[in-house]
């Protein structure tokens, strides 16, 4: 099956609502909206995907047959772990699978072809926002590749009020902010892969409502949504454009600071 056949199946099920719980995740809240967005949920196939470890991440190690050297363990604020026998590791900035390897060739001095296992436990460092009218927001772990409609997908389709035709892609620098207006119903109607947004830790997908009853609640929920993860200032701005968006005008794709 093409990747571009799988998406399209993908979408039928978000457009359609057919999804009945989406995947579980321990997600804390996400401003507003019941969830935290500070740590996002074990996803265990993020992983085997690509998944890079940062400052905050836990990991699940495991040696088989060795439950003594089974750890849970949080990497520090300098990047590093301490585990036994091998000693200190800087593990931001690998991969699990390179983790794994490490940690296996430092135990092979002690045991004889030891099978170390890894499973993310909590995600920090790497993440990503899927708000607004979806079934489930949610912050997501962040794996490459990773595109808008994996989000939406996980975050468990469209709500009855969405408007799919419009979901915005939004991406903060720390001069900048871009957004991108993401037409899922084009994507799946009209085969346009050129909303096929790959996406990046810490993006935000933001899905509107096709219908806004009072204008004011919605900027006020708006910015309850946004302020916590881009601040006060970057969150108004956002609200105008997300205005200008559901209004059919055209948005500005970046905006400085």
């Amino acid at each position: 099956m093409t990747r571009e056949i799988a998406y399209g199946l993908a979408i039928l099920i978000i457009l359609s609502g057919c999804i009945g719980s989406p995947v579980k995740t321990e997600s804390e809240k996400i401003p507003g909206q019941g969830r935290d967005p500070m740590i996002a949920s074990p996803a265990k196939e993020a992983s085997e995907h690509g998944f890079i470890l940062g400052i905050g991440d836990e990991v699940q190690i495991t040696v088989w047959k060795h439950d003594d050297l089974n750890r849970v363990l949080r990497i520090d604020p300098s990047g590093k772990i301490f585990y036994p026998l091998v000693g200190e590791i800087q593990a931001a900035g690998l991969s699990t699978n390179e983790l794994r390897e490490i940690i296996a060739k430092g135990l092979g001095g002690y045991i004889v072809d030891p099978q170390v296992n890894i499973e993310m436990q909590v995600f920090r460092s790497q993440k990503v926002y899927v708000l607004g009218e979806v079934r489930q927001p949610t912050v997501l772990p962040f794996h490459d590749p990773m595109h808008v409609l994996d989000a939406l997908l996980l975050a468990g389709g469209f709500t009855r009020e969405a408007d799919e035709k419009k979901v915005i892609l939004i991406r903060s620098y720390p001069k900048m902010m871009e957004l991108n207006s993401v037409n899922v119903t084009d994507l799946l109607k009209k085969g346009d892969m050129n909303q096929l947004f790959a996406l990046q830790k810490d993006d935000i997908v933001y899905v509107p409502p096709s219908f806004i009853a009072n204008v004011d609640r919605f900027f006020e929920h708006i910015n309850t949504i946004f302020a916590p993860i881009l601040g006060i200032e970057r969150s108004v701005i956002l609200g105008d454009e997300i205005r200008r968006i559901i209004s059919n005008l055209p948005p500005r794709r970046t905006i400085a600071f």
